[in-house]
This record gives C-alpha cells, structure tokens and sequence, in this order.
C-alpha cells in the first residue's frame, strides 16, 4: 500500500511540476519610421509600425479623414520620397491592408473589383 502511495504521489509531483516563466520584453522602435519602396512600375509599398497603424486607423469615407491622412504622408516626408521614386497620378501604394490610388479623385475612373486585391481596400490619396 505504502508503495501505491508513493508512485501516486509522485505522478502527482510530474503533473504540477511549475512551468518555467516566460520572459516577454519588448525591443525599442520607432514607431515613426518607416520605409517606402517601388515593387513595380505603378506599385509602391509603404511599411511601419506607425504609418501601417494610421492607415489602418483612417476613416477614408471622410474627406477629413483623408486630408488629416494626406498632412502625415507630407509631414512625414513619404510623399516626397514617393516622388522621389517616380511616383505618378494613378500609380497604387500599398499601406497595411489599404490599397491608395495616388492622385486626385477626379482624375481617375471607377475601379472594378476585380482590380483589387482580395481582402484589400482602395481609396485616393496624394497630389492635392
């Protein structure tokens, strides 16, 4: 009996044996910086901590949404490195989920669905 109560014990020891502490840190970003890059002749990408989350933020259905989101891009310098690129009306810039039309709204034709990427949005931003 003694011998039943010892393996019962300790089987019991395995079970709750304490799990060791994981140790999260976080490292230190900028959540400012950002990067622009050209994927194709009418195709650029944005990436950031900051921006991706601000895109993602914006109310585009607003005009005051989008001229608060058009100040940061200027702010910000990433309109002038667009331009720097090679940036035109009409090319697509890539942010988080968001695909933006650059340009002005009155200048381009309605887009077909099937032009968008699944999953994506698209709206009109830039040269105002």
């Amino acid at each position: 009996m003694a011998a039943l109560l010892r393996e019962v014990q300790q089987q019991e020891a395995e079970v709750e044996k304490p799990q060791e502490r994981r140790r999260y840190t976080l490292e230190n970003v900028d959540e400012r910086a950002w990067n622009a890059d050209r994927l194709s002749r009418h195709h650029f990408a944005v990436t950031g901590i900051g921006i991706e989350r601000f895109t993602r933020m914006t109310d585009f259905s607003r005009d005051e949404g989008v001229e608060r989101f058009q100040r940061l891009l200027e702010s910000s310098g990433i309109s002038d490195e667009l331009g720097r690129l090679g940036i035109e009306s009409g090319d697509v810039v890539h942010i988080a989920d968001v695909e933006l039309v650059w340009g002005d709204q009155e200048e381009l034709q309605p887009l077909e669905p099937n032009q968008r990427r699944k999953g994506s949005r698209r709206t009109t931003v830039g040269d105002s």
